[in-house]
């Protein structure tokens, strides 16, 4: 028959069997979870990339299309700017002939008088 030291020896083995296959099932167990895990947060990943890059080439095209309207308007202006200028050269000689011709009048009308 056993004795108590006995049994209590077997109890011991026992655990010690039974403690090392737990640690070994959770240990498997936790490298699945954490492979799973990662699959999962790499999915994540790519889809936010994803997300990320299609909502950059979005706002890429909306801000050309406005940097092309902007481009359009200087352009614009800078023609009116031109012409501006054009004109007011023109103006600018027109008021001189004029100055000189009301000079050459008064000078004939000098003379005449």
């Amino acid at each position: 028959m056993l004795d108590k030291r006995d049994l209590s020896a077997i109890k011991e083995l026992i655990d010690e069997s039974l403690d090392a296959k737990l640690d070994a099932k959770l240990a498997a167990n936790n490298d699945e979870l954490e492979r799973r895990l990662d699959a999962k947060w790499d999915a994540k990943l790519h889809e936010s990339e994803n997300a990320i890059l299609e909502e950059m080439d979005r706002v890429r095209v909306i801000l050309e299309e406005k940097i092309q309207k902007v481009d359009d308007k200087v352009e614009r202006l800078d023609a009116y700017v031109r012409i501006a200028k054009i004109d007011g050269e023109n103006a600018r000689l027109a008021i001189e002939t004029i100055k000189d011709h009301e000079r050459r009048i008064s000078k004939l009308e000098s003379q005449i008088a």
